[in-house]
């Protein structure tokens, strides 16, 4: 899971809570 934890990463280092929901949903819905 390191690519999550990549991702998780870029949204605590972005301003744009909103831009890391969107690359979360994206990540989720690959995982799935």
């Amino acid at each position: 899971m390191q690519f999550y934890g990549n991702i998780t990463e870029m949204i605590g280092r972005t301003p744009l809570l909103r831009l890391g929901q969107l690359a979360e949903e994206q990540v989720y819905a690959k995982c799935e």
